[in-house]
């Protein structure tokens, strides 16, 4: 068995958007019409408007909401928790499992990790990043997993979950490809994979915000490619060198992407 240490609020399209408010606040006045009798057309129409523009004020809110910029419907605190909760649940699951396959299996779920080349092995590659061989093991990988994976939660509310999920894909590809037979397990691929994109977004992105945070990384935790070299039987560092790839590449792409305008493409054709 092979280790590695080391708001409320809903949107509406604006196609039959107004006709939809239109239609709601016609109903809510047509019934005070029938109860008052008393509201001319003219203030129909104005409450009418103010319907709409308080509608409108109310989506234009929700969707900054969404931006991660404060609004009335969630609070900074809000926004804070938002932010670092899809790292949070992601560390509490892999201790949860760990918890539960030494109270109720023995261990037994660690042979469900990566195992290279075969069909069968293919699925360890989403199970891999939860299954730990020892609490030692799973300590060592959830200090640097929160401290990086908070980094990048801090950058982006989607970045957290485009990396991870990409991250754990792309390594665990190319360990099942190349890595020594045995079952591959431990979120340690992915710790490498938030160093790699984190110390190489510089280099990609050549801005002086991102040097200084590769900076940071690489003399918190450049004691971390170490972990790259082969040493112990027991560490997978080919799920390492993967993970260290895989962060590489996509800090690669996202780059990439961010700086492809909207509404056109990143390539030229020749007619």
């Amino acid at each position: 068995m092979l280790t590695g240490c080391g708001t409320w609020g809903r949107s509406l399209e604006r196609s039959g958007g107004d006709l939809r408010l239109w239609g709601g606040a016609c109903q809510l006045f047509w019934s005070k019409d029938l109860s008052r009798a008393k509201l001319g057309v003219p203030s129909v129409v104005q409450n009418t408007s103010r319907f709409i523009v308080s509608n409108r004020e109310l989506q234009n809110e929700t969707r900054l909401g969404l931006k991660g910029e404060w609004t009335k419907q969630t609070s900074p605190t809000g926004l804070i928790v938002m932010r670092f909760t899809p790292l949070l649940a992601f560390v509490a699951l892999c201790w949860l499992v760990f918890g539960l396959n030494n109270l109720f299996w023995d261990g037994q779920l660690n042979q469900h990790g990566i195992i290279p080349r075969r069909v069968g092995g293919l699925a360890g590659i989403v199970w891999a990043p939860f299954l730990h061989g020892s609490s030692r093991h799973l300590t060592a990988n959830t200090v640097p997993l929160v401290i990086l994976g908070a980094i990048v939660c801090a950058r982006g509310r989607s970045e957290f979950p485009l990396v991870a999920v990409a991250g754990t894909l792309f390594t665990g590809a190319l360990t099942w490809l190349f890595a020594r037979n045995g079952s591959h397990i431990g979120a340690s691929g992915l710790v490498f994979c938030f160093f790699g994109y984190l110390t190489s977004t510089a280099w990609f992105s050549r801005t002086f915000g991102a040097l200084i945070l590769s900076a940071i990384c690489l003399f918190a935790y450049g004691g971390l490619l170490r972990g790259v070299l082969p040493g112990s039987s027991e560490i997978s560092w080919e799920g390492h060198v993967a993970g260290l790839a895989a962060g590489i590449v996509l800090a690669w792409l996202c780059i990439k992407l961010k700086a492809t305008p909207a509404g056109r493409q990143p390539f030229t054709y020749d007619r």
